[in-house]
C-alpha cells in the first residue's frame, strides 16, 4: 500500500500484453477516485521496464494474486513530491487506474482495470 505523501514509491500497473512488441509513443496513467481524475505519461515519467518486476503483493480488485510480472507486460511509475497537492492525488482512498498504450500505427489499446490503495499518511 502507498501511503498519502510517499514520495519515490513505484506503481505498477499490468498491461497483460507486450508494451514493446511495437515501440510506444505514449503511455499513459489516469487515476480517478470521485471527480477527482489526472494522468501522468511517458513525459512525466510513465515507463515499460524491461526487466522482470520485484514480487509485488496480492491486489484481489484487479484480479492480481501477486508475484512478479514478466519485462514488458507492465508500467511502472514513481511517485513525485508534485503527486500529492490538489491537482493530483488530493486524498486517500481506493484509486481506479487505467493504463493506455499508444504507437504510430496508430494503435490505442487499454491494460487491465486496476485499483491503487492510498492510505492515510503519518
Amino acid at each position: 500500500m502507498l501511503k498519502y505523501g510517499e514520495v519515490g514509491k513505484g506503481i505498477y500497473v499490468n498491461a497483460s500484453f507486450d508494451l514493446n512488441a511495437a515501440p510506444f509513443t505514449e503511455l499513459t496513467l489516469k487515476f480517478t477516485l470521485g471527480d477527482q481524475t489526472f494522468t501522468r505519461n511517458t513525459g512525466d515519467g510513465v515507463t515499460a521496464p524491461a526487466v522482470d518486476s520485484p514480487a509485488l503483493p496480492a491486489n484481489p480488485s484487479a484480479g492480481f494474486p501477486g508475484g512478479v510480472l514478466p519485462a514488458n507486460t507492465y508500467a511502472l511509475y514513481v511517485t513525485a513530491a508534485a503527486d500529492w497537492d490538489a491537482t493530483a492525488f488530493d486524498q486517500a482512498g481506493n484509486w481506479e487506474v487505467c493504463l493506455t498504450y499508444e504507437d504510430a500505427a496508430p494503435t490505442l489499446l487499454h491494460g487491465d482495470d486496476s485499483t491503487l490503495q492510498i492510505g492515510e499518511g503519518c
